[in-house]
């Protein structure tokens, strides 16, 4: 197994510049493929991470043994919808109007909330409990899902995440194995790390004997 850290993320230098999905998709490849020897591999992504999964399979399918996703950012294409499908993106625009105006900033602005987040240690907690609060399944005790440490992210179709319907998914992939997680909510690799890791060995399992390492 082979954990990436994301260009300006983590454990990552500042890349000289925009790091775009595709263009770490590319990294990523040339990495496995030429950096580690792996003629065909499988890749998981969540939040960030499954836009560059995405564009893994995309643009490198001949190393790919296939992609698992515990979130997927699709725009819906213009079709006649069946009602869960309507309703879902309703309330994900519904969602998105309510809850994304940290990714704004970030986006937009990223050094003027940096400095700020930076200089104050209370601020930045206050910044990562709220969207631990927001987005985990804690029902708005946050102690009962996480202890007091670091922050990573992760996503999954959990009762506290978002819950895609199938026939979303199905309009821009081909569909081989569909779960719903019992427990979670977006940050699931850290709130259900066990339920994750048995789901990314049933779906990867079948597909194993096929990924291989270079031999010279």
């Amino acid at each position: 197994m082979v954990v990436t850290s994301l260009p300006g993320y983590g454990f990552s230098d500042p890349p000289a510049g925009p790091m775009l999905e595709a263009a770490t998709a590319d990294r990523w490849c040339r990495l496995l493929r030429d950096g580690l020897g792996y003629e065909r591999f499988g890749a998981h992504g969540s939040d960030v991470g499954a836009g560059v999964t995405i564009q893994l399979g995309r643009r490198h399918p001949g190393q790919l043994v296939g992609i698992h996703l515990s979130a997927f950012y699709l725009e819906p294409p213009p079709r006649p919808w069946p009602p869960v499908v309507g309703e879902f993106i309703e309330t994900q625009r519904r969602e998105r109007a309510q809850d994304v105006a940290y990714s704004r900033m970030q986006a937009t602005r990223p050094q003027t909330v940096a400095h700020g987040l930076t200089d104050s240690p209370a601020g930045l907690a206050a910044w990562i409990v709220d969207l631990f609060r927001s987005f985990s399944d804690c029902g708005g005790e946050l102690e009962s899902r996480f202890t007091r440490g670091s922050a990573v992210f992760a996503d999954s179709y959990c009762p506290g995440g978002a819950r895609p319907p199938r026939e979303l998914a199905e309009a821009g992939f081909n569909i081989t194995r569909w779960t719903r997680m019992p427990r979670g909510g977006h940050v699931a690799a850290l709130e259900e790390p066990e339920l994750l890791a048995e789901e990314l060995r049933a779906f990867f399992r079948p597909l194993r004997p096929r990924a291989r390492l270079k031999r010279s």
